[in-house]
């Protein structure tokens, strides 16, 4: 039988990332107000694909993470996605029904927003998941 790990894994990296970033940093959100104002770190694109070389359901998530900053200089979003890294790459992170062997970093990205007052970045990570025995 087949076990859908997606919401699981969406999970895992939600409360690495709420139980670690300090509040005076950013705000960790699922969904975000419209009129949200606070530095922010929230979900992008999730994708899941399967990893054919475990001979067992296994897959491979890659999942972003948006980070934004309201402020003047383009430092701030990059300390916001320090940290982002900090708590996830190469972390152990944990949920119910998965077993995740590996949370890793793949790439960044950071500039100035289109309204000027503010940063955003774009970080990527793949996660290897498969369903706990």
């Amino acid at each position: 039988m087949s076990v859908d790990m997606m919401i699981a894994v969406q999970d895992a990296v939600f409360d690495a990332l709420e139980a670690g970033m300090p509040a005076e940093l950013a705000t960790v959100k699922q969904h975000v107000p419209d009129d949200f104002t606070d530095d922010l770190v929230t979900f992008g694109e999730h994708d899941a694909s399967e990893d054919n070389a475990k001979g067992c359901q296994a897959e491979i998530h890659t999942i972003e993470i948006f980070s934004i900053f309201h402020g003047p200089a383009r430092r701030g979003v990059m300390t916001i996605m320090a940290k982002v890294r900090e708590l996830l790459d190469q972390q152990p992170l944990t949920a119910p029904g998965i077993y995740i062997s590996e949370c890793r970093w793949l790439s960044a990205i950071a500039g100035e927003s289109d309204d000027g007052a503010s940063y955003t970045g774009l970080q990527t990570f793949e996660i290897s998941v498969e369903p706990e025995e």
